[in-house]
């Protein structure tokens, strides 16, 4: 009875061990470590370009050969509708004598046209309209510069009393700009050449130009003349000088 029960102990033993070492197997199969798992790492194999930009701009002086002109014809008057009657009258005057002149009526343009009470502050207890200043703007457009001194006596003379502003433009600008462009490339380029040069690489192709900007305006502004007579007119000097046509621009090149 005895032998029976130790066989059936080693038996049970046995079976305990058996299941401990599958057991064991199980548990260090889950226990690998991750450096030993089957993984894809996914490299790329394209870099990024080195570029360099760099900005230049270029200036070439030329010399405005158009104007515009803005004339003022200003009234004043005790009665508002008799004052701009006055004024409608002169303007009238003022506009077929530019048309005379040979000035197309598409270059004329009513820019501005004002009215400004003028109070009287004489009693302290009531202020009352001592009556009305009327301003009326002509503006003439593209007047070749060398008329532009007898166009301001014509229009002085038939009753224009202001000119607000004179503004200057070359007629070839878009050409005088294309050629300070070209000018400022190349400044780009030589600025490009010696830079990559410095950092050991090789100047590569143009990636992309940029534009800056431009002043196209070529404007004159605030320069005031009141004129009272066609003798004064005939004494204004009309000087535009030389104007600046800038082109700036900013260039990225690839390095190589």
């Amino acid at each position: 009875m005895k032998k029976r029960e130790w066989i059936i102990g080693i038996y049970a033993m046995l079976a305990t061990i058996s299941a401990l070492s599958i057991a064991g197997c199980g548990r260090s199969e889950m226990a690998l470590p991750a450096s030993s798992q089957n993984t894809s790492v996914a490299s790329s194999q394209d870099e990024s370009q080195r570029t360099l930009t760099v900005t230049a701009n270029s200036s070439i002086k030329a010399a405005p050969d158009l104007a515009d002109l803005d004339l003022t014809i200003s009234s004043y008057g005790a009665d508002l509708k008799s004052t701009q009657s006055e004024n409608t009258e002169i303007s009238g005057k003022v506009i077929a004598k530019l048309k005379e002149l040979g000035v197309d009526e598409k270059n004329l343009q009513t820019s501005s046209y004002n009215i400004y009470p003028q109070y009287n502050y004489d009693n302290p207890n009531e202020t009352t309209i001592s009556g009305y200043n009327v301003y009326n703007t002509i503006t003439v457009s593209s007047i070749a510069l060398k008329d532009c001194g007898s166009f301001i006596e014509a229009c002085t003379a038939a009753g224009a009393n202001e000119i607000n502003n004179i503004s200057y433009h070359i007629s070839n600008y878009d050409e005088v700009y294309t050629e300070a462009m070209g000018k400022a490339l190349a400044d780009a380029n030589a600025k490009a050449e010696s830079l990559a040069k410095a950092s050991g690489k090789t100047l590569g192709d143009i990636q992309s130009i940029t534009e800056n900007g431009q002043g196209s305006n070529l404007r004159y502004t605030d320069m005031q003349a009141n004129l009272e007579s066609s003798k004064a007119a005939g004494e204004f000097n009309v000087m535009p000088g030389m104007s600046d046509v800038v082109a700036d621009i900013t260039v990225t090149y690839y390095l190589k």
